[in-house]
C-alpha cells in the first residue's frame, strides 16, 4: 500500500491553515466596519474565499515553488526558505489587511496599488506616519498579537520537514506534484471561468455596498498593480454616442448679453458633508454655513463625484469625474491635458490662483494646478508663518483663511481663485486656544468642522469689508465626505452628499432651494452659465441653471459604476446593471427594481453607458479639451 510523503500532507495542511487565516482577517475586517454594510449573509464569506484562494496562489508565489521542489529534494536550506517566504507572505497578508480595518472607513473600498502613490509623489505618508501610529497603536499591536500566533500555529507543520523521506514514492510525488500545479493555475486565475477574477467580479456574488467583505486586501493591490491602464469602450457608434452624452458643450448663444466679468471664488472645505450641515446638531456643528445657506442658492440633492480629495478637486475645477480604480491626475494618465475653470476664464482676462494649506506637493495639487492654467499656487511653502503649521497636515484654517483674504486683496479684477481647506481631516487638530470652544462634539472629527464653519465665518466677516466682495461669485462646497458611522450617510447614495451654495451678494435669483440632481462635475459649467460665457468648454457635469430638468450623477467604487437620476440609482459593472433602487424609499438598496421598471433601468443605463465610453475613450486617448 502507498503512503502519502509527510511533505505533500505538509504543503496541504499549511494551504487549508492559509484559508482559516484569510477567513478571520476577513471576519475582523467586517467586525471594524460593521456599521459600513448591510445584510451580510453568510454567503458573502463563502464567495470570499475564491477570492481569498487567487491570493494565496499569486501572494505566495515562492512558498508553493519551494514546496514543490521540496517534494522531490530534501534539503535542510530549502526547508528554512520556504517558511521563511510562508511566514514573509503572512505577516505582509496580516499588517496590509490590518491598515484596511480602520483605513476603509475613509475610502470605502479595499486597499489598491494607487495607495503606492503616497509613499511617492504627493504623498506626506512619511511625515504622517507618526501621528497615525499614535491615533491606531491598538491596530499594530492587533497585527503583532496575529502575526504572533500565526508563527506558533504555522511552527507545528515545521517537524514534518524531515520524516518519511523516501525516492521510492516518486509515482505519488508525480501524481501530487500534477495536483499542486494544476490547482495552483485553478485558483490562480480564480476558476475555469473564460478569463481569471476580476475585482469588479465581486458584484456578480453579493450586494454592491458588501463588496469589500467578499475582496480581500491582496487580491486587489495584486489585481490592481502596474494596471492603472483602462480598456476602450465601444457600446455605441460615435454618432448615436454624441446624441446621448457629449462632453464638448457649446452654449447655444440667444441673445446679446457680455459676459459678466465678476470675481469667481470656488472654497473647497474638506470632509463637509450634508451630515453635519443637516444635522440635528447643526447650530453647533455649521452654523454659518447654515445663516450662509438662506442668502445662497443650495443644491439639496449635490453628489460627490469620488471619495478622495484627489478625486474631488479634478471634479469640481474640471468638471471631470474618476471613473477607474486610480485618481486621473495621477498614474499612467496623468500627463493627460486638462482644462478647468482658470483655463476658461483667463481666456477672459482673469488672474487666476489656487490656495491649499497643505504641504507643497501634498496629492499632486501644485501639479495639476500648474497643468490646468492657474497663475499661482499657494501651499504651506509659500505661507508667511511657519507657526502656525498644526503639526500633521499643514496651517490651521482661520490662519490660512485670514492669509487668503489677504491675497485676494491684492488681485487685479477680474480674479479667479480657489481655495481647499485641510483643518476638518484626520486627526481633525484645532487650535490650542479653540480647543475649549469647540469641544462639544461627540466625535474629534465633529469639533473639527465646527471648527471649520468658524474659519469659515471668518473668512467671509473680513471679505465683506473689502472692495471686491460685492461684486464675487461665491461657490461652496466639499472634496467628499467623510468616514461616519451614521447609517444614512455611510451607504450608497448618503455616502457621497455634500452640500452646494452658489452665493452672490445682492442676487435675489441665487436664493432658494434647486433639487435637481447635481454632482461636483457641474460646478465648471454652472459657473460659466452664470457668467454668461459664450465659447465651448469641456466638461462632464451640465449646468444647474439649463434647462434640462433632473441632472445625474455619477461614481465608481469597488468596481461598480453608480448612476443617480430620476429619482433612482443604478448600479452597474462593465458588463450589465446590477440593480436599480428608488432614491428616496429604499436608501440601503434593499428592493431591487430592475424587473419591476424595465424602461427606467434601460434609460438610465444607457445614459451611463453613454458617459463611460465618452470617459474611457477620451482618458485613453487624450482628449479631455473641446
Amino acid at each position: 500500500m502507498f503512503s502519502i510523503d509527510i511533505r505533500v500532507i505538509q504543503y496541504f495542511i499549511r494551504v487549508f491553515l492559509l484559508f482559516g487565516l484569510y477567513s478571520l482577517l476577513r471576519l475582523l475586517f467586517l467586525l471594524f466596519n460593521w456599521d459600513l454594510f448591510d445584510d451580510v449573509r453568510l454567503w458573502d464569506f463563502i464567495a470570499g474565499m475564491r477570492y481569498d484562494g487567487v491570493s494565496i496562489v499569486l501572494w505566495f508565489i515562492p512558498f508553493h515553488v519551494l514546496s514543490l521542489l521540496g517534494i522531490w529534494w530534501n534539503n535542510t536550506i530549502l526547508q528554512k526558505t520556504t517558511e521563511f517566504f510562508l511566514l514573509l507572505g503572512i505577516v505582509l497578508s496580516i499588517l496590509l489587511t490590518t491598515i484596511d480595518f480602520r483605513y476603509y472607513e475613509f475610502t470605502l473600498k479595499r486597499t489598491t496599488s494607487d495607495v503606492l502613490m503616497f509613499f511617492g509623489e504627493g504623498g506626506d505618508i512619511w511625515a504622517l506616519l507618526p501621528q497615525f501610529l499614535m491615533d491606531f497603536w491598538y491596530l499594530f499591536f492587533l497585527a503583532a498579537l496575529l502575526i504572533y500566533g500565526c508563527i506558533q500555529f504555522f511552527r507545528t507543520t515545521y517537524t514534518m520537514n524531515s520524516k518519511n523521506f523516501n525516492t521510492g514514492k516518486w509515482p505519488l510525488n508525480v501524481f501530487f506534484s500534477m495536483v499542486i500545479v494544476g490547482g495552483f493555475v485553478l485558483l490562480g486565475r480564480g476558476g475555469i471561468q473564460l478569463v481569471p477574477l476580476k475585482t469588479i467580479d465581486a458584484a456578480k456574488h453579493t450586494k454592491p455596498q458588501n463588496v469589500p467583505i467578499v475582496l480581500n486586501t491582496p487580491f486587489t493591490l495584486i489585481k490592481t498593480f502596474g494596471k492603472s491602464s483602462m480598456a476602450p469602450v465601444a457600446y455605441f457608434s460615435k454618432e448615436e454616442l454624441s446624441s446621448i452624452f457629449n462632453p464638448v458643450h457649446e452654449p447655444i448663444i440667444q441673445d446679446a448679453s457680455s459676459f459678466k466679468k465678476l470675481n469667481v471664488v470656488v472654497i473647497v472645505l474638506e470632509s463637509f458633508s450634508n451630515e453635519f450641515v443637516r444635522s440635528d446638531r447643526k447650530e453647533y456643528l455649521t452654523p454659518y454655513f447654515n445663516s450662509l445657506k438662506k442668502q445662497s442658492l443650495s443644491f439639496e440633492n449635490c453628489f460627490a463625484n469620488g471619495k478622495k480629495s484627489i478625486e474631488g478637486i479634478p471634479s469640481i475645477f474640471s468638471g471631470i469625474p474618476t471613473l477607474s480604480d486610480h485618481p486621473l491626475i495621477t498614474g499612467l494618465y496623468g500627463g493627460n491635458k486638462l482644462n478647468s475653470l482658470a483655463t476658461y476664464l483667463k481666456r477672459e482676462g482673469y488672474a487666476t490662483s489656487f490656495f491649499h494649506g497643505g504641504r507643497n506637493g501634498t496629492m499632486n495639487f501644485d501639479s495639476y494646478t500648474n497643468a490646468t492654467d492657474f497663475d499661482n499656487y499657494y501651499g504651506l511653502d509659500e505661507y508667511p508663518n511657519q507657526e502656525d503649521f498644526d503639526g500633521t497636515w499643514g496651517v490651521y484654517d482661520e490662519e490660512f483663511f485670514s492669509f487668503f483674504n489677504e491675497e485676494l486683496k491684492g488681485f487685479t479684477p477680474p480674479f479667479f481663485s480657489g481655495i481647499f481647506s485641510l483643518s476638518s481631516h484626520h486627526p481633525y487638530t484645532i487650535p490650542e486656544r479653540h480647543q475649549s470652544r469647540f469641544n462639544k462634539g461627540k466625535r474629534p472629527m465633529e469639533n473639527a468642522i465646527a471648527y471649520a464653519d468658524y474659519a469659515l465665518r471668518t473668512f467671509f466677516e473680513k471679505a465683506k469689508t473689502t472692495t471686491w466682495y460685492k461684486n464675487t461669485l461665491f461657490v461652496i462646497t466639499a472634496d467628499h465626505t467623510p468616514n461616519t458611522k451614521d447609517k444614512e450617510y455611510s451607504l450608497n447614495v448618503g455616502q457621497y452628499s455634500v452640500p452646494l451654495l452658489f452665493y452672490m451678494p445682492g442676487d435675489t435669483q441665487l436664493i432658494g432651494s434647486n433639487t435637481n440632481f447635481t454632482q461636483q462635475t457641474d460646478i465648471l459649467p454652472t459657473v460659466l452659465k452664470y457668467l454668461n460665457y459664450k465659447s465651448p468648454y469641456f466638461g462632464f457635469g451640465a449646468s444647474r441653471f439649463s434647462d434640462e430638468k433632473s441632472g445625474f450623477s455619477v461614481q465608481y467604487m469597488n468596481g461598480v459604476y453608480q448612476f443617480i437620476s430620476e429619482g433612482y440609482v443604478l448600479q452597474f459593472s462593465s458588463e450589465k446593471t446590477i440593480g436599480l433602487y428608488n432614491i428616496k424609499n429604499d436608501k440601503a438598496f434593499k428592493n431591487d427594481l430592475t424587473a419591476l421598471e424595465p424602461e427606467i433601468t434601460a434609460r438610465l443605463e444607457r445614459k451611463l453607458k453613454a458617459v463611460i465610453q465618452q470617459y474611457n475613450n477620451r482618458v485613453i486617448n487624450n482628449q479631455l479639451t473641446e
